[in-house]
């Protein structure tokens, strides 16, 4: 067997090997960032794979050609051993950007998945999949911070009042209710609060090192606050 078609079965060993690196690191990835409309980090995270699969298949390509190896299989498994040992660092901080309920506190909060919600009908999956690729298009989804809810309105303003006198950058205000909800929502972030994940991620983690604002804070894309 000549070099080249050793270079060739390495090459497709990467590939294999790249692809299961992206089902088993970058896929829950995706997922979160496809339902949070999380654009920034899905363009960092198409960028990585787009760079880092031709990559891995020309590292397995690379390894086969200077083998002397000849049988087939052999050579698959040297193209697929070779980009394996580096993909998991190709895969970034898998917590990165991933919020206040999608990864670093490990569970949805309640109040979280009442107002975010999800389609049944649509695979996250293939959605991820389509934008992956630039098959379909994913909207920036905005969010609110909301730091507490109270059914009364007073009740309310007294304890915007407490986070302004404590904080004023915070710049929290009442907002309105939802209309099958009876508690009025506490917000940071002023009414031009409607941010975009990540910044509104790091505006609840500024948020939460006020000492009367609880960690369970959470982030809400209704809009009509």
């Amino acid at each position: 067997m000549n070099g080249i078609s050793r270079a060739f079965i390495g090459l497709m060993g990467g590939f294999a090997a790249a692809t299961s690196k992206i089902l088993a690191l970058d896929v829950a990835r995706l997922g979160q960032f496809v339902e949070t409309g999380n654009l920034d980090d899905l363009s960092e995270l198409r960028v990585t794979i787009y760079i880092f699969t031709p990559l891995l298949m020309l590292l397995g390509g690379i390894v086969a050609w200077a083998s002397s190896e000849e049988q087939r299989m052999k050579l698959l498994a040297i193209g697929c051993a070779a980009p394996a040992l580096l993909a998991p660092w190709t895969a970034g901080d898998l917590t990165k950007s991933t919020g206040p309920v999608l990864g670093s506190y490990s569970i949805v909060t309640p109040a979280f998945a009442e107002e975010t919600g999800g389609s049944s009908k649509i695979s996250t999956f293939s959605a991820g999949v389509k934008a992956l690729f630039g098959a379909d298009e994913i909207k920036t989804q905005n969010y609110w911070v909301i730091v507490g809810s109270y059914k009364d309105e007073v009740e309310a303003g007294t304890y915007v009042a407490e986070i302004n006198k404590s904080d004023p950058s915070l710049d929290a205000f009442v907002g309105k209710r939802k209309p099958d909800n009876e508690y009025y929502p506490i917000i940071v972030g002023g009414t031009d609060g409607y941010l975009p994940f990540n910044e509104a991620t790091a505006l609840r983690e500024e948020a939460i090192k006020n000492p009367i604002i609880p960690e369970d804070s959470y982030l809400s894309n209704f809009p009509d606050r």
